[in-house]
């Protein structure tokens, strides 16, 4: 079988990167470090079938093991429970990880306190260092730290990446849930549980990771540790590098904000599921119990025609359902003076439309700016417009006038209603001093306050309660 170099081999890997990037998948859903050979060539063989001959042999050919093993881009291989198992190298699985967006792996709370215990190890030996730019231990210890610095940071900006993926996952598995109505809660609950873990073992310990305010109770955190190491470098005039830590600061300050703001809203979206799941379990549990307590009525035994009382003592929620008031059903149609209060105010409203439709009121207003002309104005039309309403007998008139006026008079404002107030206040007075159409109704006003929330300001009034006699004064 033909053998390729190292080059040639990763150009004819990358050119079929599906198949790497589903044995990678495959390996981080297992997580494990090895690659199943068995997995591999499954997938080698599939994907083979839909080549030309030429490429299907270049390509087993390259996939080969022994090939990968020439060329190192495989470093180990062994036999694990009777499989043969393969150890690819860490910067070939890199390599396809940037290729592929959603291999990225989520940081975990193991690889953080690693990295942490590595930080914390250099900030300690820099403090032993000479801080001599020829001294060789020193140059190393100064590469290394930045080194580190780097792939913190890469690491985070990859976790933040793959956090936009995975709710892009998460969208979808929502959607799966919608259209399957019959096992909605069966999808939630792996939904909710997909949520937890992914909260619980990756968003969360890089919450803490990169919170300058947290107590690590294995020693300095990561903001206390760049503190340390800039500090040094400033103490042994090196200000580049002393700029360089702090450039490193400001991007974790940065990268935290996202994270954080994920990790809250992921933090309320649980507590509320919980919540949700754990009423609906209580909820399909009693009623699983209430339909074997009503099956049991079902058998042909007189002595068991209703439930029986041991559901409900057993059951602490039924025992006060009978000091709660039932619903009342509102039949209106069986309701003679409730279906004629409908018509009387359908009625009204007609007119009113009638009579709005008839005047003009474009271009005028009522604040306290305008002139006095154009205030004046509009007062003779409101009067107008009052004497041809429609009036009926009702326990807040000044809350059916709003509701009549907002939606039919032009530029309304609640000066207008106050005008239509006074003027029916001071209409009514003089009728009952003069005793004419005393008959029909009278208003009465009232000292409990009402509210109308109108045009976002709330006003509070004393409602004008119209009826449809006189009142004897007692």
């Amino acid at each position: 079988m033909k053998k390729f170099s190292t080059i040639e081999t990763l150009r004819i890997l990358l050119e079929h990167h599906d198949i790497i990037s589903e044995i990678i998948r495959d390996m981080d859903q297992r997580n494990d470090v090895h690659i199943s050979h068995d997995k591999l060539n499954q997938v080698v063989i599939e994907k083979a079938k839909r080549l030309p001959s030429d490429q299907r042999k270049r390509l087993i050919s390259a996939i080969d093991i022994d090939n990968l093993m020439d060329t190192h881009l495989v470093a180990d291989r062994d036999v694990f429970e009777g499989h043969s198992r393969l150890l690819l190298q860490d910067s070939v699985i890199g390599i396809f990880r940037l290729c592929d967006r959603s291999l990225f792996q989520e940081l975990t709370d193991a690889m953080l306190k690693s990295q942490m215990v590595i930080i914390r190890d250099l900030s300690d030996r820099l403090s032993q260092a000479t801080f001599i730019d020829h001294d060789d231990d020193y140059k190393e210890l100064k590469d290394e730290v930045f080194r580190q610095l780097g792939l913190v940071s890469n690491l985070i900006k990859q976790n933040i990446n793959r956090m936009e993926i995975l709710g892009s996952e998460l969208k979808d598995m929502s959607q799966n849930a919608l259209t399957d109505p019959q096992n909605f809660m069966l999808h939630r609950e792996a939904y909710f549980d997909q949520i937890s873990r992914i909260f619980s073992r990756h968003i969360q310990p890089t919450q803490q990771f990169l919170n300058d305010k947290r107590r690590d109770p294995d020693g300095k955190n990561l903001f206390q540790c760049l503190d340390h190491i800039q500090s040094l470098f400033e103490s042994n005039d090196k200000p580049e590098l002393s700029i360089s830590v702090m450039r490193y600061k400001i991007g974790f300050s940065s990268d935290y904000k996202p994270i954080d703001s994920v990790a809250k809203s992921v933090a309320i979206y649980l507590r509320k599921s919980r919540k949700t799941l754990a009423q609906f379990n209580a909820m399909e549990n009693a009623f699983g119990r209430l339909k074997v307590a009503y099956e049991e009525t079902l058998t042909h035994d007189l002595r068991n025609t209703r439930i029986s009382q041991h559901y409900a003592k057993a059951n602490n929620f039924v025992l006060g359902l009978k000091s709660q008031s039932r619903p009342k059903s509102l039949m209106y149609w069986d309701n003679i003076a409730y279906s004629q209060n409908i018509l009387a105010e359908i009625r009204a409203r007609l007119e009113d439309m009638k009579q709005l439709s008839s005047q003009k009121f474009e271009g005028l207003t009522s604040g306290k700016k305008d002139l006095l002309k154009e205030r004046l104005e509009k007062s003779k039309q409101m009067k107008s417009l009052l004497d041809n309403m429609t009036i009926r007998p009702t326990k807040d008139l000044v809350w059916v006038l709003h509701n009549r006026l907002k939606d039919h008079l032009p530029n309304y404002q609640y000066e207008d209603l106050l005008s239509i107030e006074f003027m029916l206040r001071g209409r009514f007075e003089k009728q009952s001093k003069q005793a004419l159409d005393s008959s029909k109704y009278q208003l009465r006003v009232y000292n409990n306050r009402h509210f109308i929330n109108f045009d976002e300001f709330e006003y509070r009034y004393r409602p004008l309660v119209c009826l449809d006699h006189p009142v004897s004064e007692n």
